[in-house]
């Protein structure tokens, strides 16, 4: 996204507020049916509108009395009238996002492991093959059966991970593979939030071994998860969260809250 089209989606997310990642991931679509021009305060909109004749009562001022305009004024009638908002040095107007006629639908990988088992023969040949987790485990004996092997003899040579934390180097054991592929099993019970969770829980908390993330499993519910785009978005949440319900949140319109939504990030050990 370009700078224009950050501050968009930002005031976009905080407008409606979605509920999941899915709606979330579509608020990235129609971004461009949102005015937005760079403005640092209300006199940079009101410039704007005289020199783009945005609102009717100006259209039809004379030249010689534009200097004259009270821009401040102009910038803040147009801001309360279309319920304008400023964004990371950017006017936008996010009441008039139009969703597109779109239907996104975005699942957790069918295949959450692939790994590619090697095996040597009787005969001294190799031979290789792929098998996708989870799956049964009568289906993981058989490759090695074929060629009269245990699993345990045969050697992983490379995994294809929904979770880049965990590599191949976890199966250098190949008996670990009925460990893993019990943990696909557990993980393919997900919804598509929580495997986005986990997955973010990993990478905050540096899971690197199949040990910590089937404990994970097990913890997953003792973390929360909110889809919030940055953390400037997640300040403004976490102050209307926690200030009174009758509190006049329009203070911080305009107000750039990323330093402030790291700092909370970091108290709370977020990520």
């Amino acid at each position: 996204m370009s700078d224009a089209e950050k501050a968009v989606f930002s005031a976009v997310v905080d407008r409606y507020h979605p509920e999941n990642f899915e709606y979330l991931f579509a608020l990235t679509y129609g971004l461009d049916s949102v005015p937005v021009f760079r403005a640092e305060c209300s006199r940079d909109v009101g410039r704007f509108c005289i020199e783009n004749e945005m609102l009717p009562e100006i259209q039809h001022c004379p030249e010689e009395l534009l200097p004259y305009l009270d821009r401040k004024k102009i910038g803040r009638l147009m801001m309360e009238r279309n319920n304008g908002v400023m964004q990371s040095g950017y006017y936008c107007e996010p009441d008039a996002y139009q969703k597109p006629d779109i239907t996104l639908e975005i699942e957790r990988p069918k295949e959450l492991f692939r790994v590619l088992i090697g095996m040597t023969d009787r005969n001294g040949k190799e031979h290789s093959q792929w098998i996708s987790l989870p799956a049964h485990y009568e289906d993981i004996a058989e490759i090695a059966d074929c060629y009269g092997m245990d699993i345990s003899e045969t050697k992983c040579l490379k995994l294809e991970s929904a979770l880049p934390n965990l590599t191949k180097d976890m199966l250098s054991d190949m008996e670990r593979i009925h460990d893993l592929n019990s943990f696909a099993g557990g993980l393919s019970e997900f919804s598509r939030d929580s495997f986005i969770k986990f997955k973010a829980v990993m990478q905050a908390e540096n899971i690197c071994s199949l040990n910590d993330a089937v404990n994970l499993l097990i913890w997953i519910d003792e973390y929360e998860f909110d889809p919030v785009p940055d953390a400037d978005a997640f300040g403004t949440k976490y102050l209307t969260m926690n200030l009174p319900d009758n509190f006049d949140m329009t203070a911080f319109v305009g107000a750039d809250l990323t330093a402030f939504g790291e700092s909370i990030l970091r108290h709370k050990h977020g990520w």
